[in-house]
């Protein structure tokens, strides 16, 4: 990672603002900026609970140490990012795991930052529950009785989940990449899978339950096209040719999603105000000063408009 921090920052830039036009403030997009900074550190290595309240210095079996400030704000960060939703869940539970398997030690599972991250949990489960209980006995049933109407069936959720994994597989075979880059693919299928568990488990092929497994599959893919793209421009010629093949065609799915970004968000871009110029218009209409109910399962753009309209909600 240290190798290629231009495109990984670039590939960011790209996922967070870019990609993610169509999912301005939803939840998978707003824990994948949170959590991001977590993942990348524990791919550096990962600690049990004694090494991280003593640490001395980095050892190859553990390369890095959680601590100082900085490493303690990415926790709080983490922490919150999990706590957005429950099934987010599974990725801290996927990647703590892949990080006890390397270590071969489930010492790691009752690292220092694991047990922040579990009392934050408690005490925002805490803190709901004594300020505001009628979430926990009004909003979450209502919840449950609404939300899963929306499921699909689990062939459409599993053909979605395929189309984005698979190519990543075979990319991976083609590429035989080995030492640290494999390291990092094989964490980035790790969360790909806990991703596409997020999927699995709301049941929905909305936008922005794929976004996770999309912006996982874009990592990997863009760690790979760099790690080839060094070989080739020493190689060349000399390249195998089944790692030239996954170059070409890690570069491919970079442009491919590229495009389909674009035609997802140059429409909104091009034409703003025409959706929201109509919806302000005819509660400006309708309303005419009046407090209104929005009740809608998709408040996209609902509660700007409602601000500028002169109306209270």
């Amino acid at each position: 990672l240290e190798a290629m921090p231009c495109a990984i920052t670039l590939f960011l830039g790209y996922a967070l603002f870019l990609l993610s036009g169509l999912l301005y403030a939803q939840r998978e997009l707003l824990m994948i900026a949170l959590v991001m900074p977590y993942l990348l550190k524990t791919l550096e290595g990962n600690c049990h609970a004694a090494e991280w309240r003593h640490p001395g210095p980095a050892t190859k079996a553990c390369p890095a140490k959680w601590r100082g400030r900085g490493d303690t704000f990415i926790i709080l960060l983490a922490a919150i990012g999990f706590a957005l939703k429950p099934f987010f869940l599974v990725l801290w539970l996927f990647n703590e795991l892949a990080i006890a398997c390397e270590r071969k030690s489930i010492k790691t599972l009752f690292a220092c930052h694991n047990w922040v991250i579990g009392t934050f949990m408690c005490v925002y489960l805490l803190v709901i529950w004594q300020f505001t209980p009628d979430y926990i006995t009004t909003i979450v049933p209502a919840a449950f009785a609404t939300y899963f109407a929306f499921d699909v069936g689990l062939q459409t959720i599993v053909d979605g989940i395929t189309i984005i994994s698979v190519p990543i597989c075979i990319l991976v075979v083609l590429a035989k990449v080995e030492d640290q880059t494999k390291h990092v693919l094989i964490r980035s299928s790790i969360w790909l899978a806990a991703t596409a568990c997020f999927m699995i488990l709301q049941r929905k092929n909305w936008l922005n339950h794929i976004y996770p497994m999309v912006f996982f599959a874009g990592f990997a893919v863009t760690i790979l096209a760099m790690q080839l793209g060094q070989q080739f421009g020493k190689e060349r010629l000399e390249m195998p040719r089944t790692r030239f093949i996954a170059f070409c065609i890690s570069l491919g799915l970079l442009a491919g999603s590229a495009v389909v970004g674009g035609n997802l968000v140059l429409p909104e871009i091009k034409n703003p105000s025409v959706f929201q110029a109509r919806l302000k218009a005819a509660i400006e209409q309708h309303a005419k000063g009046e407090t209104i109910y929005p009740l809608s399962f998709n408040m996209e753009g609902g509660f700007p408009i409602i601000n500028e309209a002169d109306v209270k909600y």
